[in-house]
Formats: C-alpha cells, sequence, structure tokens
C-alpha cells in the first residue's frame, strides 16, 4: 500500500521507520506473515504475484512458499508440478488437488524457469496423459499426411546440447513419422497423472494417440492452432511448438528446409545408417510390435474395432462428495447397487440398509403420481408420460411423453451424499456435464425419500463447491 501523495514528504515517516521504498527485506518480512495455505484474496494476489516476479529466487528459497494454482500460499516442499508461459495448457477442469501441487510461474521469464530451484518441478503439461475414455462413432479411413511425416523424419535427426534430452525427442520424432490423421466428431479426453485421473472429460480438437492423430471433422484452418498444441505438447519444448506451426499443411520440401534452417540436424546419410533410425526411411505406416491388427485402432490402453459395439466402459470414476460428509472413499465395491438390487447397503458411507420395502424407483414413480403397470413393468402417468427400464449399459432409467419422445434418463442409487462419499462411473458424470438437461440421477435424502439431481443442478452444486470430485480408483489392465 501507498502513502497518499499529500502526505507522502513529511518528515515523520523517518522518523517513525516507514521506509521510503519497500526493500526486499521489508517484502520477504512480509510475505513471511502471510498463513501457510492461506487462499489469497483479489488484492493480495495481485500483490503477491507483482512481487514474486522481482524476488522470485529469493522468496523460493528464504520464505519456503509459492502461489499454486488455486491462489493459495503453499509451502514449496509440497508442489511437485509447475505451469508457465513457455509450457501453458488448459488447467481449468482438473481436480483441486492437482491445482494445489502446481506452482504458478506464468508470469515469470522463461530463464528463470529453466534454473534451479524452478527447474527441479515437473512441468505440468508434459506430466499430464491425455485419454480417450469414451467409446468413439464409427471412424471413417485413417490417412498419412506428408507434412506430419516429413516432421517427424527430420525431427529425429535433431541434435541438442543434452544427450538425453536429444535422445527423447527423436524417440517423439520417430512415433511423429508413423503417425496418421485419423478425423472424428465428439472427441474427449480424461486428463491423467501417474495412472491415475486429474480431473474432468473435456472437448478436444485433436488428440495424438501412439500412431494416430485424432481430429475433429472441421475446417483446416480452424484446426491449425489445436493441431500443432497437441503435437508439440509431449516434446515440451518452445521451439518446437513454432516449428510445428510453421510447418502445418505445407508441402514436405518446406518443413525439411525450414528445419535445416532454424535446427542443428544430424546428415540424412548418418541418420539412415544409424540401426534404431530404420522407421524414418520406411512408409509412414507404423510397422514391427508397435503394429495394431487391420481394422484396429488403440485408444488409451484399449483396443476398439471400427464398427463393432465397443466393450464395457472403463472403471475409472469420480468420487462425488458432498462438503458436509468430509468421509475418505472407502474403496468397497459397489456390488448390489444398480438398481433392480439397490436396497443393499453400507451405512457407514452413505449406502442405505434396512427393512425391506419399496425400491427407490418404486417410491420415485409413486411420489410423481405414476402408476406400476403389472403386465409391462412400466409405470404410467395420467398425463400419458411413462418410465421404463433402459437398455443403456450406463443409465438404468428412462421417461417417455404420451408422444414417444424420450425425456429423460436416469441413473439410481440408494445413496445419500450428506452422509458418505458415492463412487460415480466417468461415463454418468461425462453424460450429466455434457447434456444437463437431459441426465438425471436419482439418490436419497437424509430421510431416505427419493432426490432428483439432474444435471444442472449437479454442475450448480459442483460450482458452488457444494460437491466436489475427487479420482476414486485405480484401473489395472493385461497389457501381455
Amino acid at each position: 500500500a501507498t502513502v497518499h501523495p499529500s502526505v507522502r514528504d513529511l518528515s515523520l515517516w523517518p522518523r517513525v521507520g516507514v521506509a521510503e521504498r519497500a526493500t526486499a527485506e521489508l517484502i520477504l518480512e512480509w510475505l513471511r506473515g502471510i498463513p501457510s495455505g492461506k487462499k489469497l484474496s483479489g488484492d493480495e494476489l495481485h500483490r503477491v504475484r507483482a512481487i514474486l516476479t522481482r524476488h522470485a529466487e529469493r522468496i523460493w528459497q528464504e520464505c519456503g512458499h509459492w502461489l499454486n494454482l488455486e491462489g493459495e500460499w503453499t509451502p514449496t516442499r509440497e508442489l511437485a508440478y509447475k505451469v508457465t508461459m513457455q509450457s501453458l495448457i488448459t488447467w481449468g477442469h482438473l481436480f483441486p488437488v492437482v491445482k494445489q501441487k502446481t506452482a504458478d510461474l506464468r508470469r515469470l521469464p522463461g530463464d528463470v524457469c529453466q534454473h534451479h530451484p524452478f527447474a527441479d518441478l515437473a512441468d505440468l503439461a508434459t506430466s499430464i496423459e491425455e485419454r480417450i475414455e469414451a467409446g468413439l462413432p464409427e471412424l471413417p479411413q485413417a490417412e498419412p499426411k506428408p507434412w506430419i511425416g516429413a516432421l517427424g523424419r527430420n525431427l529425429a535427426r535433431i541434435v541438442l546440447d543434452d544427450e538425453q534430452e536429444t535422445e527423447r525427442i527423436r524417440q517423439l520424432a520417430m512415433r511423429l513419422s508413423g503417425t496418421v490423421w485419423q478425423p472424428t466428431r465428439d472427441l474427449e479426453t480424461t486428463p491423467y497423472i501417474d495412472g491415475t485421473p486429474a480431473g474432468t472429460a473435456r472437448k478436444a480438437e485433436a488428440h495424438w494417440d501412439d500412431s494416430r492423430l485424432y481430429v475433429e471433422d472441421r475446417p483446416l484452418a480452424r484446426l491449425c492452432k489445436a493441431v500443432a498444441d497437441e503435437l508439440a505438447r509431449p516434446f515440451g519444448r518452445p521451439e518446437l511448438t513454432e516449428a510445428i506451426r510453421a510447418c502445418f499443411e505445407r508441402p514436405p520440401e518446406f518443413v525439411t528446409e525450414y528445419l535445416e534452417e532454424n535446427f542443428k540436424l544430424q546428415p540424412v546419410e548418418a541418420a539412415l545408417a544409424a540401426p534404431d533410425q530404420a522407421v524414418l526411411h520406411g512408409s509412414d505406416k507404423v510397422t514391427g510390435d508397435s503394429a495394431w491388427p487391420e481394422g484396429q485402432e488403440e485408444i488409451g490402453n484399449r483396443s476398439a474395432v471400427r464398427g463393432e459395439t465397443p466393450g464395457p466402459l472403463p472403471r475409472e470414476s469420480y468420487e462425488a462428495v458432498s462438503s458436509t460428509a468430509g468421509h475418505p472413499a472407502t474403496g468397497e465395491e459397489d456390488a448390489g447397487q444398480e438398481e433392480g438390487d439397490d436396497r443393499s447397503a453400507v451405512p457407514t458411507d452413505g449406502r442405505r440398509r434396512g427393512a425391506r420395502g419399496p425400491q427407490l424407483i418404486e417410491r420415485y414413480a409413486s411420489a410423481r403420481g405414476y402408476q406400476k403397470q403389472a403386465e409391462s413393468g412400466r409405470y404410467s402417468h395420467p398425463d400419458g408420460s411413462w418410465l421404463q427400464k433402459s437398455d443403456s449399459r450406463i443409465f438404468h432409467w428412462e421417461k417417455y411423453a404420451a408422444d414417444g419422445r424420450l425425456l429423460q434418463s436416469y441413473w439410481l442409487r440408494e445413496h445419500c451424499l450428506q452422509e458418505g462419499p458415492m463412487k460415480l462411473d466417468a461415463a454418468v458424470w461425462g453424460l450429466c456435464q455434457r447434456h444437463p438437461e437431459r441426465y438425471t440421477l436419482i439418490l436419497v435424502d437424509t430421510d431416505g425419500r427419493p432426490l432428483e439431481l439432474n444435471g444442472r443442478e449437479l454442475l450448480r452444486l459442483r460450482d458452488s463447491g457444494v460437491v466436489k470430485l475427487h479420482p476414486a480408483e485405480y484401473r489395472i489392465a493385461w497389457e501381455g
């Protein structure tokens, strides 16, 4: 804070110990007075961010604290990742636990971020693995792109000062050289760190998965930035990001000339002679152990046969937690919890067990004026609408209008969020998030009465902090 101009020059200030200017020592003293873990207000954030830029290394070393992506004053020992302007990614959809462990270095110059102590933190952009979780629609034929092949083959000749970094870039470049262009639609990815979900699914315009580059079926002009950013993300080097953008949809001759002009490259003859570079002078189709059988594509660690019904949905889940509960995940299986046997429960985690009575769907239907039709199993309403069991593997019941239009899909669980956390399949949450007007959860309140939470209400509770999402399960897969 500054002294008002009208009294700034009073001789009083030096006499009472007020410095003419804020020195580094005074700034550090003020920062040490901020409580550890405090979430800073808007004014405090503005001041602290300006200070961090001017005295970055001293603050990190002497205060032992830094700002994380949640705007909290966090001990540096608790920070594992960093976000910089040189490796900027979208992070709003990440779970709070990930943002709390990520140092916000966006205002620091690039050369400062690359030196100790900031260089010891892992880049969040390269630590995150994006996976395609939902099944993709039937895909058109993939095609090689000459500029991508040329980009990969030439980057596989790159020479850097660090031998280990050179090898890493060359390995990625070899994969890039065999990457094919796969048009798709409704592309969504989920972020993972070390094999566990790090955030919620989000729409993506491009996703590089093994030897396929999945891209939304859109005009190339709209895809340029998304494709360049996605291909550059694993490399984690700003100069390569710029190169990929410059080479987008350019002739192979231009790509080669551009890279030779702007990077130090190994001679072509030496690259062809290296046994581990054999893929570079072959075709753009990937061969060897990484090849997939005809008609298959790799999605994350799963394969899906194009045109066939996808297999069971992945078991990664999100844990929906009421802020009033505060209980950890139990890790117990949800056997018997799907609608049809929703009366069994584990009382300690919000699920309910008690005297046998009407199932949740019966109680819900009765409360809204529906009558069960014994011969069909439906629940009919005087207005002509009805409820019936769904053929979906995800949602249990559906509501239809009198004219046969599908109005709503319901996912049921005899569970009270106020009494404990609940494991929720990622596919369920994803549909509620994408189509909040169409998908609804039916749970119970503290009195055991049906509680209807449609997608809009769930998102409102999430945004207000009443409901929080946390990673709940790991997935193990046989890769032999």
